[in-house]
């Protein structure tokens, strides 16, 4: 340790004199000595400080760390132990900052050149508080563009439309901005549906008019739509949360689905066996793959048998198999040396896991397996060796075996996972600030027709089995998404597109607030 190195905890404090090795009785070493502790300002290294831990979302009893104490004492040699806030002090410096702001807040807000508009979402912190942020948007005379966090409150009782509301009408009256009040920008639950319900009652505007949806959420609720249908694979906790009602029921999910399902009556895939369902057909592997999955794709197509294919299907075993690294370390490192042996040249990477509540994640996943698949097969060939050598019994077999995906689940991984791109880039589009000269230039409202018309092409276009994408050239070219399937796999897959793109147009159809028509016709793009 470094204490018992330095012989103590005080051995790490060093002081100007000994570190410029100066001579105190040189006057221009006392001159220099004397600038130097008057350019250090204890108020600001508190404020500097402040702000780092609230910045990245620290704990504020850091600071009382010993060893943290012992990195600033040794890095700031003008610095007193004494003049280390604690937990408290920066806590309370925390407050006066905030009611120091609100004056110049308040000042911003009034000088403002156009109406203030919020956005408002809750926030759970790691001790499972929740909290609402209260953000206003603005156009100060300046004609520059203001984002501003006015409100954080604690949300001590349920997450009503009615609890939320009283919430966000308590800061608009606190910060006096009641009659400037402009468009919301909000996710997709029901919740907000009521609360600018309630705030358009309190403060006397068309709450459909100004209520604007967050274009990632709702890009984030069709591809939930796709990908997990009723129920979450590998999860026991119900998730069909579709965002337009809290949690809608089997007899309404079903109904969805059949309606989906009904869509494609007349797709040359649901009639009669195509002539090519005989075809063989066969890729070349490191590793060979058994030809016929554990759980096939089923033969009739409802929503029953849809949820446990996504269960026990391809992206369940991709599930499991992440689920069996994290208990199993020597498992971890098979997969790293089956890397090493299968392709020498190339980085040894981490197993990425799937969540339950983003759709990244999935995609993640899929990228990861697609890019390590020969890898993957040859671990669990070599672990299938292992189990045979040591007798082969049942009782004995390793789990992961059973996981292993046949050649028509790789096939139904690759085709989502390139389905899924188009996605993945227009919800990073579509995070962004929209401020000219900013990091995040992209993702203003004019932005959001083009994106969801280019995501509804792309789907229509996907459910006949062509995709458009962009080669190592940096060309875009047609590929063929179907090639090599038999019926049975392009009809899932056509159901997890329909099932997407049915919800991506039920969004599409509630663009109807004229800021969205507003935004295409006044933006002036940049030359």
């Amino acid at each position: 340790m470094v204490s018992s190195r330095q012989g103590g905890g005080g051995g790490t404090q060093r002081n100007l004199v000994d570190m410029l090795r100066a001579d105190l009785t040189n006057p221009r070493d006392q001159s220099l000595l004397s600038n130097l502790h008057t350019l250090f300002d204890p108020k600001m290294n508190q404020l500097l400080m402040l702000d780092w831990l609230t910045y990245h979302n620290l704990p504020f009893n850091l600071v009382n760390s010993e060893r943290f104490k012992r990195l600033l004492l040794y890095n700031n040699p003008s610095l007193r132990e004494g003049q280390i806030p604690s937990d408290n002090t920066l806590v309370s410096l925390l407050t006066s900052e905030y009611n120091r702001a609100l004056g110049p807040v308040h000042a911003l807000l009034e000088r403002a050149r156009s109406m203030i508009h919020f956005t408002f979402d809750g926030w759970t912190s790691r001790q499972k508080v929740s909290f609402l942020g209260i953000n206003a948007h603005f156009i100060d005379r300046d004609w520059k563009q203001w984002r501003l966090l006015l409100a954080l409150p604690a949300l001590r009782k349920r997450h009503t439309g009615a609890a939320l509301a009283d919430e966000v009408a308590d800061t608009i009256c606190a910060f006096d901005v009641q009659e400037r009040i402009g468009y919301c920008t909000l996710d997709n639950a029901t919740n907000n549906d009521t609360a600018m319900e309630a705030l358009a009652a309190e403060f006397d505007f068309d709450w459909v008019e100004r209520r604007i949806r967050c274009a990632p959420h709702f890009l984030n609720l069709a591809v939930r739509a796709m990908m997990y249908g009723t129920k979450r694979d590998n999860f026991d906790e119900l998730l069909a949360h579709w965002g337009d009602k809290d949690f809608i029921s089997d007899e309404e999910d079903q109904k969805q689905l059949s309606e989906a399902i009904n869509e494609l009556a007349a797709d040359e895939d649901f009639s009669e066996q195509s002539a090519d369902d005989n075809d063989e057909y066969c890729e070349v592997e490191t590793v060979a793959e058994e030809s016929q999955g554990q759980f096939p794709i089923p033969k009739v197509i409802n929503a029953e048998e849809l949820d446990k294919y996504r269960k026990f299907g391809p992206f369940g075993k991709l599930h499991n198999i992440g689920v069996a690294f994290r208990m199993s370390s020597q498992l971890v490192e098979d997969f790293h040396e089956a890397q090493r042996q299968a392709t020498p040249a190339e980085p040894v990477l981490s197993w990425v896991q799937n969540g339950c509540t983003r759709w990244q994640s999935d995609e993640a996943i899929a990228s990861r397996a697609l890019l390590k698949r020969s890898a993957l097969n040859r671990m669990i060939s070599i672990i299938e060796e292992r189990w045979i050598h040591q007798g082969g019994k049942e009782q004995d077999k390793p789990t992961i075996l059973t996981e292993r995906l046949s050649i028509e689940e790789w096939k139904v991984v690759s085709a989502l996972q390139k389905i899924l791109q188009p996605f993945k880039v227009a919800s990073k589009q579509l995070q962004g600030e929209g401020i000219p000269g900013k990091r995040s230039t992209s993702g203003g409202f004019d932005e959001y027709f083009q994106v969801v018309e280019m995501l509804l092409d792309h789907l229509e276009l996907a459910v006949q089995g062509v995709i458009i994408e962009e080669d190592d050239d940096k060309v875009m070219r047609e590929v063929r998404l179907f090639d090599g399937m038999d019926a049975k796999t392009r009809r899932l897959l056509k159901i997890y597109i329909k099932l997407g793109w049915k919800k991506l147009n039920d969004y599409y159809g509630k663009l109807t607030s004229t800021a969205y028509v507003a935004a295409v016709v006044f933006h002036i793009p940049p030359l």
